[in-house]
């Protein structure tokens, strides 16, 4: 064998050698290379054109040109080795200039801190300007001198003085006083000037072994200096103007100063473009911005494809998403397209590359670790520098541009942003864009797409969507709005503005030619990312730090009608026509000037006011009634209180008996709102003064007949399930139905007292309102009426009745004089109302809409029942999500401190932000009552008692649940949830016990589930061995290990994070704390999906 042939073992051998190629070391991995195929004598190729045409000479080997192994990512058109060669040079060489940057601002920035040997970091900064050096970019040894002294800290100011690199020159002479004798003499590597000033040079002395600099006058770097840093270019152009006298330029040497002071971003070199699908991903995140959409996020994610420009979009609710997004992403477009990605470009962000540590150092995250674990290389910007990842900034910005434009356009909502930026994207992809000569989808999918199809967003249109329970006299379509294209069919998206849903239907007719309502008026959308919340009123913008409720701070009624403030209003053309403005003083406003944010009390009562719509406060007396403005309806209303009163016969006249004294009465007015705010009716009652019966001569017992909260829960719960009919009552006058047993007087009422009984007083021979024992009298007289008519008081709540009649059943709910009948059979509802009214003067409301200050909704075709405290929040609020905190404050009742009134203000302000927040029941597949108990260690300071916590569902949502302090102290984690397990399984007895009265849930009867997050706990529940600890706990609690035993109840184990009751016994992050509330069915009505 020839001795100049290399074999390729020999080759691959001497390769191994040379180091890894990277982004960072092609200067040093070319040179090695060059060195060892000089040294093997193969590098003709090289060094020498390719001959024109082959000779005799020439082997196969040599006709095979670059192995595939070796190309990479270099195209076919590349095919000799110089070639090749001078490829791999273009795109490792283009990160110079960026790196040359990078190191210039880590030299120029570096500070001793005072760890470690001085020598070490004067050492580091040498070896930076070494690198830099190789970059092209020399920076000379006095510059370095510098840099090395002002990065040193005050400490070294003495130490700086004795430094000296070089002999000075005559420009810069540097002075280090000695003796005085200021002769340039070599000490020590020092050099000892004289003192004695020469021509043109003013010496600065001041102590020993302080430097100083000699000011020249003609020195071009001290009128750089004096003239603010400007630029060499203009101190050339005023010497040549004569502005200033000649300078020397030869000490204007490199400006640290100017390089800290203007030093600029690196301009973006020529981006090398992909040529395949998948080969670079460009990526970003948006957010939060101030309106979350429709299903709750604040952000959205991008990933654009670099050679088609293809995007795909996901909306999310955090950042951390990214990486789960990512991943989805990937394994759809890698199956789709048979291709891998290789390489994903991205900020240098958290929730890309990953966060800092406590050092100070960006540590590789999740998403940088997945990349690397896939084999794609990850691509980062510079820190500051976003436009490095133009292309997923630009695409953002366009999406951004477009959802403003089409909500503009529309009447919709601006929480459906997140629609509109989807069908934004969808568009994107099907038209032509400038970065490539043919549509994205026509790259990706190498067909042509189809425009047929699109409509303009928000436009009206009558869909039909799918009804499986259509009546034939339905209307089939349905009035609604197009938000955008179904993704994963071949349809179009609504949105149903009569009950705030979206639904998915290829059947629709598109109204795009009707000009949309309430365009005369501009929309100014706000969609920016977050950083302060933005009160825009039309075009002025006021910006405000975040706060919990924006407010109306200055509302302005008219008619029982509150206006909005429209800035800019139109003015009618009538109202044009003024006088000549001739001296006319400039108009200023007279309104009273308020702060920004007025105080949260004030503005909470403010707010509630407005909303009731209360204009004018009722009367209080007889007297307040005459100067009313609506007199004649109060007195209306006195007139038919009084009728009623005769007709029902509720006393006599007669005279007062000697050694008697009656009690007073007085007139109460109330005025009687809906569930809006609007009145219905002006309403006088005559009441007695029982505050002066004597307990024992006027009454012997008192007793209110009212439904608990749980019983009406359990009743709302069971008609969304079984969608059976719900209807309302109310008994006019219901407490004169009562008969009285004992004798009482009492006075006339005021303004109804005659010339001939002036000195009679009234007998009662029935209850009346305000007496002691009238609630206990008007519930005997229902409870024996209604039960002669077949219906069954329930055992556990007597205010509760039911009747059967075969497959039919009602049940009726009595809340003091209001009635609430549900059933499954129109008919035995008609009866019972009849009944009603035949022994009670009955008003009756039809279906049930508004109760206890309660408002009801219902949506039947869903199989959901929604019960809105809005307009009771205003005096009293009973939900789960502030149980824990109205338990920590009740507390503090005695003694309040500031801590407290700001915790009830934050309440105040939560409460006021989620008014349209309701309890929410379903129709499901199963229904069952399931329980959760929970329990914090020590929560209270001060008495070191644990704080318990219960909830029990039913069909989705809430019906009864409690938050309350232990009252012991436990010594454990396993004895504190075992303490509330007690209290959660009593609860629940009572509630089964209730539910199996109404003879309506089948498999009541199987035990009652309770899930506990304390494995101890659940454990020692379910058998009879006892532990070191569980022997002290108090015997009456071990009565949950008989009703396990019993099977009356079942304790079971569950996750920290799916423990619903957990808001009710400590506080949460509000992403856990909202997830928990809405598995409790406290959502707002409009956001429930089905």
């Amino acid at each position: 064998m020839d001795s100049a042939f290399i074999s390729t073992t020999s080759i691959s051998a001497n390769i191994n050698n040379v180091p890894m190629l990277n982004e960072t070391n092609f200067k040093d991995w070319k040179e090695n290379m060059m060195i060892l195929l000089g040294c093997m004598d193969i590098d003709l190729a090289l060094r020498m054109p390719k001959p024109d045409e082959l000779n005799e000479e020439s082997t196969q080997e040599d006709e095979r040109g670059i192995p595939e192994a070796f190309r990479g990512a270099v195209t076919d058109e590349v095919t000799n080795a110089s070639d090749f060669l001078a490829e791999i040079q273009k795109r490792f060489a283009k990160n110079d200039k960026a790196k040359t940057s990078t190191l210039l601002a880590s030299l120029i920035s570096m500070k001793y801190k005072g760890k470690g040997n001085v020598r070490e970091y004067i050492m580091e900064m040498s070896h930076l300007a070494s690198k830099l050096k190789a970059l092209k970019l020399e920076l000379s040894d006095d510059l370095l001198v510098h840099l090395v002294l002002i990065s040193l800290p005050a400490q070294f100011n003495q130490f700086k003085g004795c430094l000296s690199y070089r002999k000075p020159s005559d420009a810069e002479k540097c002075i280090y006083v000695v003796d005085g004798t200021g002769l340039l003499n070599v000490y020590d590597n020092l050099y000892l000037l004289e003192t004695v000033p020469s021509y043109n040079e003013t010496l600065h002395v001041e102590s020993r072994g302080t430097k100083r600099k000699l000011n020249k006058d003609n020195s071009a770097s001290l009128w750089h200096k004096r003239l603010g840093h400007i630029s060499k270019s203009r101190v050339e152009q005023l010497v040549s103007d004569g502005i200033l006298d000649s300078l020397d330029f030869s000490d204007f040497d490199i400006c640290v100063e100017c390089i800290k002071g203007k030093q600029t971003k690196t301009k973006k070199l020529g981006a090398n473009r992909a040529t395949d699908v998948l080969e670079l991903i460009h990526t970003d995140i948006c957010g939060p911005y101030p309106t979350a959409s429709w299903n709750g996020q604040q952000y959205f994610i991008t990933f654009i494809d670099d050679y088609s420009r293809y995007g795909y979009l996901f909306l999310i609710h955090e950042k951390s998403q990214s990486l789960d997004v990512f991943k989805t992403f990937k394994a759809e477009v890698e199956l789709q397209l048979n291709k891998r990605i290789k390489s994903v470009k991205s900020d240098c962000g958290g929730e890309y590359y990953g966060r800092y540590d406590g050092s100070g150092e960006q540590r590789p995250g999740p998403f940088a670790k997945y990349l690397e674990e896939c084999g794609i290389v990850p691509q980062y910007t510079m820190p500051g520098s976003p436009s490095m990842n133009g292309v997923a900034e630009r695409r953002n910005r366009t999406l951004k541009d477009m959802v403003r434009s089409m909500i503009s356009h529309s009447t919709l909502l601006e929480k459906l942003w997140g629609e509109a930026l989807k069908t934004a994207a969808y568009i994107l992809n099907r038209v032509p864009t400038k970065a490539a000569a043919k549509t994205p989808y026509e790259l990706c999918t190498g067909r042509k797409p189809s425009l047929k199809h699109f409509h303009i967003w928000g436009c009206p249109a009558e869909a039909r969507p799918y009804k499986p329970h259509e009546k034939k006299l339905d209307s089939k379509t349905v009035s609604s709005y197009f938000i955008g294209y179904a993704e994963r069919s071949r349809g179009f998206k609504f949105y149903d503005l009569a009950i705030r849903s979206i639904f998915e239907t290829g059947t629709a007719t598109f109204f795009e030619d009707v000009e949309f309502g309430g365009r005369n008026q501009a929309r100014n959308i706000v969609f920016e990312e977050e950083e302060g919340s933005t009160i825009a009123f039309d075009n002025v913008q006021v910006s405000l730090p975040i706060i919990d409720q924006e407010v109306n701070l200055d509302p302005q009624p008219t008619d029982n009608i509150v206006q909005p403030l429209i800035a800019n209003e139109d003015i009618a053309p009538e109202e044009q026509t003024q006088q000549p403005q001739e001296n006319m003083p400039l108009r200023r406003s007279t309104r009273e000037r308020r702060n920004a944010i007025s105080d949260d009390y004030i503005v909470y009562l403010q707010e509630c006011e407005v909303e009731s719509g209360m204009m004018e406060d009722d009367p209080i007396n007889f007297q307040q009634v005459m100067k009313s403005s609506n007199s004649h309806k109060w007195i209306e209303a006195m007139n038919e209180e009084y009728k009623s009163m005769q007709d029902n016969k509720v006393w006599e006249l007669v005279p007062l008996p000697v050694s008697t004294k009656p009690i007073g009465c007085k007139w109460i007015f109330k005025t009687k709102r809906d569930s809006n705010g609007n009145v219905e009716r002006y309403k006088a009652r005559l009441v007695a003064k029982g505050f002066t019966q004597k307990e024992g001569i006027d009454f012997n017992e008192t007793f209110s007949p009212v439904s608990t909260k749980d019983s009406f829960r359990i009743i709302m719960a069971l008609v969304a399930h079984y969608d059976i009919e719900l209807h309302q009552m109310d008994v006019k006058t219901a407490f004169l139905n009562g008969d009285i047993d004992e004798t009482i007087y009492m006075v006339q009422p005021e303004n109804f007292v005659s010339e001939d009984s002036k000195n009679m007083v009234c007998k009662l021979t029935k209850s009346i309102y305000g007496l002691k024992q009238a609630s206990r009298q008007w519930y005997f007289k229902f409870h024996q009426i209604i039960v002669s008519y077949g219906f069954e008081a329930n055992l556990m709540d007597e205010c509760v009745y039911h009747k059967f009649s075969g497959s039919k059943y009602i049940f009726l709910v009595l809340y003091v004089d209001d009635i609430l009948l549900a059933t499954n059979d129109i008919s035995i509802l008609h009866d019972t109302k009849r009944f009603l009214s035949k022994h009670f003067e009955m008003k009756d409301l039809g279906d049930a809409s508004f109760v206890l200050g309660i408002q009801i909704h219902r949506d039947s075709s869903r199989g959901i029942l929604g019960l809105s405290q809005r307009t009771y929040i205003d005096k009293v609020c009973t939900r789960p999500d502030i149980a824990y905190i109205v338990g920590m404050l009740g507390r503090y009742l005695s003694n309040p401190g500031m801590d407290h009134w700001r915790a009830a203000k934050r309440v105040m302000r939560y409460l006021q932000r989620t008014k349209e927040y309701m309890f929410t029941y379903r129709r499901l597949d199963q229904l069952e009552f399931i329980g959760y108990s929970d329990s914090d260690f020590a929560g209270c300071q001060d008495s070191r008692r644990s704080t318990s916590g219960y909830i029990y569902l039913l069909a989705g949502g809430a019906i009864s649940w409690r938050s309350a302090k232990q009252t012991l102290v436990t010594s454990s984690t396993m004895e504190a949830e075992f303490v509330a397990c007690y209290e959660a399984s009593n609860q629940g007895i009572w509630l089964r016990n209730f539910v199996t009265g109404l003879r309506v849930l089948d498999g009541i009867e199987r035990p009652l589930k309770i899930f506990c997050d304390n494995k101890s706990a659940v454990l020692y529940s379910n058998n009879n061995r006892s532990s070191t600890k569980s022997k002290y706990i108090d015997i009456k609690f071990l009565v949950v290990k008989e009703k396990v035993q019993s099977g009356q109840i079942s304790i079971k184990h569950i996750g920290t994070n799916s423990m619903i009751a957990d808001p009710l016994t400590k506080g949460l992050p509000p992403k856990v704390f909202h997830e928990h509330t809405a598995h409790m069915g406290v959502v707002s009505f409009e956001d429930i999906q089905i």
